[in-house]
């Protein structure tokens, strides 16, 4: 008898647990909820910000721009697929913004490219990598 009376406890008090555990899909969205997204963890967006092209030999500044997830947030900038001209950081990449100078090496006249990238982590792992791609023309520009 005692063993009935505390395999029935136990399925009761499992039977109350999924249901506070797990609520239904259907409670859910009549919350205007996501039934698969977990509760108080939001989504990080990002963008960068600056010109679309920095001439050879010219410095530009380009700034990273991020809403949700949890302050503080780190940063580190980088540079791929890189055709014909490169950018070379000017001081730190681990800040929202960075400094750049275009650095032509396609021969002749031309214009190169290349795709800024920064990844964007917050308090809770949460990441975001936009990324802009910027034209080196040969010849100087402003910024």
């Amino acid at each position: 008898m005692r063993r009935m009376l505390s395999l029935l406890t136990a399925a009761l008090v499992l039977s109350a647990c999924q249901d506070a555990i797990v609520p239904s899909p259907d409670a859910a969205l009549s919350r205007g909820r996501n039934p698969i997204e977990p509760v108080g963890i939001q989504s990080l967006t990002a963008s960068i910000s600056g010109p679309g092209s920095v001439g050879d030999w010219t410095t530009c500044t380009f700034t990273s721009s991020v809403s949700g997830g949890t302050a503080p947030y780190t940063y580190s900038w980088s540079i791929v697929g890189a055709t014909g001209g490169y950018l070379g950081f000017n001081g730190s990449t681990t800040s929202s913004s960075v400094s750049a100078t275009g650095h032509y090496y396609g021969g002749g006249s031309g214009t190169g490219s290349v795709y800024l990238v920064v990844t964007i982590t917050d308090a809770n792992g949460l990441n975001a990598s936009p990324y802009k791609q910027v034209l080196i023309p040969s010849s100087s520009t402003s910024c």
